[in-house]
């Protein structure tokens, strides 16, 4: 029930998004600082794994990978390829303008990827 309101509590504020209740979603703004892609079976993980980091340390993630500003994701995170394509587009054009992001993350440690980062929820561009 408490996701339900949750969701419903998300939508009338405009975001189209859901959450699972247990995690606590955090946002941060900050800058892109560092950029990675990593090649297939490279360090043991799949093709289009993408790393980023930012400028900015979150209090915690609760990912096993350390809290260092790096944040990961590939497809056994966001299963949807033009989502990837989209993260990797803004992450691209907000590093090379120095722009300003509000990254959205789980610091739950819930949505961690294989290199043991968070996952981004959702980037905006500012």
């Amino acid at each position: 029930m408490r996701s339900v309101v949750f969701c419903a509590l998300l939508i009338l504020n405009g975001l189209a998004v859901c959450f699972s209740a247990h995690a606590t979603v955090r946002s941060i703004t900050t800058t892109i600082v560092g950029f990675s892609t990593v090649a297939p079976n490279a360090f043991g993980v799949g093709a289009e794994t993408t790393l980023f980091k930012i400028s900015t340390l979150p209090t915690s993630t609760g990912c096993s990978g350390g809290n260092n500003g790096w944040f990961a994701f590939s497809p056994t995170t966001i299963t949807d390829a033009q989502t990837r394509k989209n993260f990797v587009a803004n992450l691209l054009t907000a590093k090379s303008s120095s722009a300003s992001v509000v990254l959205v993350f789980d610091d739950a440690g819930t949505t961690c990827d294989a290199f043991g980062y968070p996952v981004p929820l959702e980037l905006i561009m500012q």
